[in-house]
């Protein structure tokens, strides 16, 4: 029995998009396919439009040291201003902000902050997307 990763370039519209794989090889020059083929559905979800969440998740770390509950409240500051940003398409701005919160939230003690820091870098990379396909 063997594991195969693959790695896909999943569409850019969200929504619930219908995959269809199969796995063959070539034997003496012919494709063999190995058993039928797979159907799958993938949800496409907007990091961008999760902003809300992200923030909320943000808000709600479990900290108690006055430093970082300062730093938490400066990154949900920063968060708000890229939704913003992302909601009059302004991505340059949305990407600044984005990154000023994620070296924020470095200044929290890193198993508090490993899931926010995670989404505040997917949206980051979705904004940097969204702006280099306006150049």
């Amino acid at each position: 029995r063997y594991t195969l990763s693959v790695l896909m370039r999943l569409p850019e519209l969200p929504g619930n998009h219908v995959v269809v794989s199969e796995a063959g090889a070539f034997i003496n020059g012919a494709y063999q396919r190995y058993g039928e083929p797979l159907t799958s559905t993938i949800s496409v979800v907007s990091a961008l439009s999760s902003l809300d969440l992200i923030k909320l998740e943000i808000q709600n770390l479990p900290i108690t040291l006055a430093k970082e509950i300062t730093l938490r409240n400066k990154a949900a500051t920063h968060i708000e201003a890229a939704r913003k940003a992302v909601a009059s398409l302004d991505y340059a701005t949305a990407i600044a902000q984005l990154a000023m919160a994620a070296d924020v939230l470095a200044g929290i003690a890193p198993e508090t902050v490993r899931s926010a820091r995670y989404s505040v870098g997917r949206a980051l990379k979705e904004a940097e997307w969204q702006w280099h396909k306006t150049q």
